[in-house]
């Protein structure tokens, strides 16, 4: 079984968010989802788009990938919004290697804050990987 671009995209965007942000969520970080009952802070990054035919090899061809902060309301949105700022600075217009090809990721939306069940903050970013 070949693993798909976006399995490749997901990993090595995996390895560059836990090396950022890891150790301020006390290591959750999750694909897609998180445990029902993982503790708070935690981290959810999954892919929202992607590319044609599942290669990333042109220019033109990007992916996108939406990161969600998730913390209780009771510790305010400071926090984790200073988690997300450490990761933004991070990952925005830096490189990724996926498959020997470079791709660069821009940060195109930085903490928009929801509170979800009057009780949870849930910051979300997103990023473009595109081939350079």
């Amino acid at each position: 079984m070949s693993i798909t671009t976006q399995q490749k995209t997901a990993a090595a965007f995996y390895t560059a968010l836990k090396t950022a942000i890891g150790s301020s969520v006390g290591n959750r970080v999750f694909e897609q989802e998180a445990p029902q009952n993982a503790s708070l802070p935690l981290c959810r990054y999954q892919i929202i788009s992607d590319v044609i035919n599942n290669k990333l090899t042109c220019s033109d061809e990007e992916i996108t990938i939406q990161v969600n902060f998730f913390g209780e309301k009771k510790y305010g949105v400071k926090s984790l919004r200073d988690i997300s700022d450490v990761l933004f600075k991070a990952l925005n217009l830096t490189n990724l290697t996926i498959a020997g090809v470079t791709a660069r990721v821009e940060g195109i939306e930085q903490g928009v804050v929801t509170i979800e069940d009057n009780t949870i903050i849930n910051i979300r970013q997103e990023y473009i990987i595109k081939i350079i």
